[in-house]
Order: structure tokens, then C-alpha cells, then sequence
């Protein structure tokens, strides 16, 4: 009976070291999101934000204005039929937001904010929900929820441009 509460004890102080010891690896996230914070994680959620909020209102002058001039994005696929530039961003924009989009709900969940030389990547996820207008003169909502990465360049004056991802 001895040996097996020595063991138990032995376990149970192993248990309280590894929980213990996996808490000061811990770190201090923006609230509501899995973003280490720091000021420049807070200036770059701060700014997403503004996107955020533009495709609620469906913007599309803001929306373009946030993109960087060499604004280029691959969608993902190999093929180049699909490639959107700044052009293409602001005609894609144009024909979502038309008016049979009749209304827009848009969350998005930060997940990870890595900073490079010249580029930040945000990590999301989002959940979009679109009421649209259908063939036969009713409305219906659609939903979508999909991880996406944003990539931000800094302007000479310090501010964020999106150079791909929107």
C-alpha cells in the first residue's frame, strides 16, 4: 500500500511540474484573438480591422484604397486565369458588392501575426454572412467560414497597405 502512494504522490507532483511548467510558456494574447500581444500586433489588427469594417459596409473605394498599388493575389492556384492585380481587385469588389448583396456580416478571428523584413502575414479565420437577392424576387442568406492570409507591406509613412489576400 506504501509503494502505491509513494507512486501516486510521485505522479501527482510530476502532473503539477509539467502543468506548472507549461504556464510560464504562457503568453500574453490581444483579447479575443490568439495574437501575442505587442503594440505592432495591435497597430496590425487595428488596421485589418479597417478592411473588416469596409466589407460590412461593402466600400469599395475604402476596400481598394487599402491596397497597396502592386496589389497582386494568386487565389491559391497554380493557374494564372484566376490572378487578381488592383484592377482586377476593384472589379471583383464592384461586382460582390452589387446590388443584389443586401446586406453583409463579417467576423474574423486573428490567429497569428508574424512579422518579416518587408511584410507582415495576418492568419485568420472568417465568417461571412451575405443576404443576397435571388432569380425569382426573393432573399436568402449564405454563409462562408474559411482560414485566410493577408499580407501587409509598411508605406513610408509607416501606415499598412494590403499587398495580397483580400
Amino acid at each position: 500500500m506504501r509503494a502505491r502512494v509513494i507512486r501516486w504522490t510521485r505522479l501527482h507532483g510530476w502532473l503539477l511540474g509539467a502543468v506548472l511548467g507549461l504556464s510560464g510558456c504562457a503568453r500574453d494574447t490581444i483579447p479575443n484573438t490568439d495574437v501575442e500581444d505587442s503594440p505592432e500586433a495591435r497597430d496590425v489588427i487595428k488596421f485589418v480591422e479597417q478592411y473588416r469594417s469596409a466589407v460590412i459596409k461593402r466600400d469599395v473605394s475604402k476596400l481598394v484604397s487599402l491596397a497597396a498599388q502592386d496589389y497582386f493575389d494568386d487565389m491559391g492556384t497554380p493557374q494564372g486565369d484566376d490572378d487578381v492585380d488592383l484592377e482586377g481587385l476593384q472589379q471583383r469588389l464592384q461586382a460582390s458588392f452589387g446590388s443584389d448583396l443586401l446586406s453583409v456580416h463579417y467576423d474574423i478571428r486573428y490567429r497569428d501575426v508574424v512579422f518579416l523584413p518587408t511584410k507582415v502575414l495576418v492568419d485568420y479565420t472568417y465568417i461571412g454572412r451575405f443576404r443576397i437577392n435571388t432569380a425569382d424576387g426573393s432573399s436568402r442568406w449564405e454563409r462562408r467560414l474559411n482560414d485566410n492570409r493577408m499580407i501587409l507591406t509598411k508605406r513610408g509613412n509607416g501606415s499598412y497597405q494590403i499587398a495580397s489576400g483580400m
